[in-house]
């Protein structure tokens, strides 16, 4: 029996097979989870009010790519922005560079992902859903 909501996540990514699979597995870890195409329809999303607790954002995507996302999340104070873990095979990069609260490398370890979402809701005071490891 659940105690309460899902932590929910906002997954911004571009390539639909990764969305999907990615989407899947976070369901099956317990969260809800919203998805987006490319940083405009996540931006989108959010200017309309939704409160994600964690996005996980793709940094290369047509429309608005995740760099231009972050700066509106930086500058568009109303959308109180939740942390932020980049999916990225760009080695380019560090969270601190980025002001994220993590990166996470494509290809990736499902196990690494969850456990970096799960630590970015300890850091935010919220604990994360119990594991089903369901189908996995």
């Amino acid at each position: 029996m659940e105690e309460g909501p899902r932590p929910s996540v906002l997954l911004v990514e571009d390539d639909a097979e990764v969305r999907s699979s990615v989407a899947e597995i976070l369901e099956l870890e317990g969260f809800a989870v919203d998805t987006a195409i490319h940083g405009q329809q996540a931006l989108d999303k959010l200017r309309s009010g939704a409160s994600p607790n964690v996005i996980l954002l793709d940094l290369m995507m047509p429309v608005m790519n995740g760099l231009e996302l972050l700066e509106h999340l930086r500058t568009e104070a109303e959308l109180r922005a939740p942390p932020v873990i980049v999916l990225s095979a760009n080695r380019g990069y560090e969270a601190e560079d980025l002001g994220v609260a993590a990166i996470v490398r494509k290809p990736f370890d499902v196990d690494a992902l969850v456990g970096n979402i799960a630590t970015v809701l300890r850091k935010a005071g919220q604990p994360p859903p119990e594991p089903s490891h369901a189908g996995i």
